[in-house]
């Protein structure tokens, strides 16, 4: 079971271990959702979401969709999808940008002419 709190849990062991207190992360599809849902945490302060899929539609361990937590996020966050890619409608990407715009998140939100996995 996909647990937030976990991830919490390693990235304060880490910090107390190098000696830092904040963190970027970056992740790519199930892993692009993932960060998504860590930009909540409050030592994040900047996120690389590529292409993840189901931010709009569900959330890791089920509950309320991932775009619901949207206005948890602390810090900046980036995220890069393909208008081809058959896992996440161009519907999807405009309703994760509005979101981000209407919580008033630093946010920016690249599309590109690629399917998914374009890195």
């Amino acid at each position: 079971m996909f647990c937030l709190a976990r991830i919490y849990e390693l990235l304060l062991q880490g910090s107390t271990l190098l000696g830092i207190s904040q963190f970027g992360t970056i992740g790519f599809c199930f892993g692009g959702h993932v960060v998504y849902l860590a930009a909540t945490l409050p030592d994040v302060r900047v996120t690389a979401s590529f292409y993840g899929g189901g931010i709009a539609t569900t959330t890791p361990g089920g509950g309320a969709p991932t775009i619901t937590r949207t206005k948890e996020i602390h810090g900046t966050i980036w995220c890069f999808f393909g208008t081809r890619d058959p896992l996440i409608p161009n519907e999807q990407t405009d309703q994760i940008e509005q979101e981000l715009q209407k919580q008033g998140i630093d946010h920016q939100v690249f599309r590109y002419d690629a399917d998914h996995g374009f890195f």
